[in-house]
């Protein structure tokens, strides 16, 4: 579960950053010293969040998954006789490390009201409209679904933020008061080996460490009563703050520029429904090749869909056909 919480930690790192086209085409065309295996990159930018997103879904699928068991092994600890280091752990740790505190609690009851619980499941159901809705067969017949059901981005991240605030999870905050191992490092498997007695249920690689602890005040060292236990605390937040400012930055630009007068100067309507249409805007430049995203509020007003310029550089109109 730790591990794939990482790599979700990671990924929403990443997703948007590929859609944050302003940044794209500024790192392309505006940075000459782009070197062009790069540009090639970079214009690759939506399949790699396709593959980042991709990879969210088998992370979430499987911390979902991992916590499931979890939740499993926290409903049926209670009453449990556990072997050696972990009964002294549990017993004289003056926090309770399992969040379920009541042994006859409804596991589904404790799944929803959880923050972790209920967030994550606003996560699941976020997630799985966001992804049916961006399947290719889906995005082409329906592209309002898909448009306004990615929206729902806003809601995903706030959940992800939110949902280790309550610090189910709790670590060691003191970990130096573990004995030394005689190299300098403070090794908690000397605890163990101490608490579980002559070390049988150690592995074969780690029974020498049986030695190091007679030789130690490791009763000192090993007093599970003096363990800093806490939660852990909300990480997520560490990693998407900084995308989150960048894609804030780039609807910014967005708004901004949408917000500028653009005056449609011809129509011309070429024959089999083929249409020329010929605008002017202020500042704007565009070089060979470009494309620009056009709206037409009357018909939806929150859609941009993209079209190649047809003009030449010099020219004062920008010319799209459609």
């Amino acid at each position: 579960a730790r591990g794939s919480a990482a790599c979700l930690n990671f990924n929403c790192m990443l997703i948007l950053i590929p859609v944050c086209r302003n940044l794209i085409s500024m790192m392309r065309g505006s940075c000459r010293c782009t070197p062009r295996s790069i540009r090639r990159i970079l214009d690759k930018n939506l399949t790699f969040h396709k593959l980042v997103a991709w990879a969210i879904v088998f992370h979430t699928a499987l911390h979902t998954g991992s916590h499931m068991f979890n939740y499993l092994f926290f409903l049926t600890a209670h009453g449990k006789t556990l072997p050696g280091a972990k009964e002294t752990l549990m017993n004289t740790v003056p926090v309770d490390l399992n969040p379920v505190k009541d042994s006859g609690a409804d596991g589904i009851k404790v799944m929803f009201t959880t923050v972790a619980g209920a967030t994550g499941h606003v996560i699941i159901i976020v997630l799985f409209l966001m992804v049916t809705s961006s399947i290719e067969v889906m995005r082409r017949s329906y592209f309002e679904i898909f448009w306004y059901t990615h929206h729902l981005f806003i809601i995903f991240f706030g959940c992800l933020i939110a949902h280790g605030v309550q610090g189910l999870v709790k670590g060691q905050t003191n970990p130096g008061t573990y004995p030394d191992d005689g190299n300098g490092t403070q090794d908690p498997i000397l605890c163990y080996a101490f608490h579980s007695g002559d070390g049988r249920d150690l592995p074969p690689y780690n029974r020498t460490v049986n030695k190091i602890v007679e030789d130690l005040d490791i009763a000192t060292h090993c007093n599970f009563g003096n363990a800093d236990i806490a939660p852990g605390g909300a990480q997520t937040w560490k990693w998407v703050v900084g995308p989150l400012f960048l894609y804030f930055l780039e609807r910014t630009v967005r708004f901004y520029r949408s917000c500028q007068q653009v005056v449609v100067t011809k129509v011309v309507e070429h024959p089999s429904r083929v249409l020329e249409i010929q605008l002017k805007k202020r500042g704007f430049h565009a070089e060979a090749g470009q494309y620009v995203f056009v709206s037409a509020p009357e018909v939806r007003y929150f859609e941009w869909h993209p079209f190649t310029l047809t003009s030449v550089q010099d020219q004062e109109d920008i010319v799209f056909i459609i």
